[in-house]
């Protein structure tokens, strides 16, 4: 299927077109799906059943980038300073946006901010959700989803999130109070977010962000070294680099001519995001009871202070409301997020040894 794959992004890249016949592979097409790559077949196809992909994609692209200005001019008008990454940044990358799909807009803001940004939000028609998650809120209006992160990273990624301490000094204004990630340290945040996303399965997509970074980003090549060394993600670079020339034939800076295909393998097993049901070595981040246990601590027992704060803007502040906001949190949390927590607590771990040298293989 690897093969099939590399054809595809080869006939893309050299504007050709591939045998209809591969459209009656139905493992092709649901690999293409789980990739989220669907959007490609309009381009190296002679086939009419496949634009609805394509075209899919391009109407919910749009709405994302409609109300991801709404955001901006909505925070521009009420002084909150703030910046997009990830898919929100990378999609505008892609010669066609509607290739590059993505399911939500991410915006960062200070924690300072999180309470107006909210009511902002919901007199807009968001609705708020309460996930278990300790760096962003989730907020839901029709089909689109917000994810408002007040840190980059969850707390638990100490490396990380030293390093992203400080996001607004990384990034410089464009206008009002929008600002942007300067191209360095957006790379950086990608690869740290890929080298986190690797551990439960990451797709193939991550793989074009990249291409697109070098490709259309003016970076300096020295500095953003000089960060990948600091932590420690040079060998993951090198096989990014290896496997974008293997999808696209073009040479990337520092390539080295190696065997790439059990990272573009591993790439294609688990799904965009590590959704598709496959034993995994590792299906969840936290690999130990320990950080399981303390994984769940922080959210369930809202111990983190900026966790906290986000949530409970108002009780947050003041330790004296902590039991307060415990009890809705616990409320909260049995009431809708049982199952999740039962299968978060007794997903099978793999071997510690074999998980952390084929880890170092792949680079994190």
């Amino acid at each position: 299927m690897k093969d099939l794959i590399i054809q595809l992004f080869h006939a893309y890249f050299n504007h050709e077109l591939l045998d209809n016949s591969l459209l009656n592979n139905r493992d092709f097409l649901m690999l293409l799906k789980e990739q989220s790559l669907l959007p490609y077949l309009h381009y190296v196809f002679d086939n009419k059943k496949v634009n609805n992909f394509y075209y899919a994609s391009l109407v919910h692209q749009e709405m994302l980038n409609d109300m991801q200005q709404n955001i901006t001019n909505l925070f521009n008008n009420n002084k909150i300073k703030h910046f997009y990454f990830k898919g929100s940044v990378l999609n505008y990358l892609y010669d066609d946006n509607a290739l590059r799909t993505r399911g939500d807009i991410d915006v960062y803001i200070d924690i300072s901010d999180m309470e107006k940004a909210k009511h902002l939000l919901k007199d807009y028609g968001f609705t708020l959700d309460e996930n278990i998650c300790m760096h962003h809120l989730e907020m839901r209006k029709d089909n689109i989803l917000v994810e408002l992160h007040y840190s980059l990273f969850d707390p638990t990624d100490f490396e990380y999130n030293k390093f992203f301490k400080e996001p607004f000094k990384m990034a410089h204004l464009i206008n009002d109070y929008y600002y942007e990630l300067n191209y360095e340290e957006h790379f950086i945040f990608c690869m740290c977010h890929f080298a986190r996303h690797l551990r439960t399965g990451a797709g193939i997509r991550y793989i074009l962000d990249f291409y697109y970074m070098n490709k259309k980003w003016q970076i300096d090549y020295d500095k953003l070294h000089k960060m990948l060394q600091e932590l420690n993600l040079m060998t993951l670079y090198q096989n990014i680099l290896n496997a974008i020339y293997v999808l696209t034939n073009e040479k990337q800076d520092i390539y080295e001519s190696k065997d790439i295909d059990f990272f573009i393998e591993y790439l294609l097993e688990n799904g965009i995001h590590g959704l598709k049901e496959k034993e995994n070595f590792d299906k969840k981040l936290y690999g130990n009871r320990k950080n399981k246990f303390s994984h769940i601590l922080k959210t369930a027992f809202v111990v983190d202070k900026n966790y906290r704060l986000a949530l409970y803007p108002h009780l947050g502040k003041h330790l004296i409301f902590y039991p307060l906001c415990l009890i809705h949190r616990i409320f909260y949390l049995l009431f809708h997020k049982t199952g999740i927590l039962f299968k978060y607590l007794f997903t099978k771990r793999a071997p510690k040894k074999e998980k952390e040298d084929f880890y170092n293989k792949l680079g994190i």
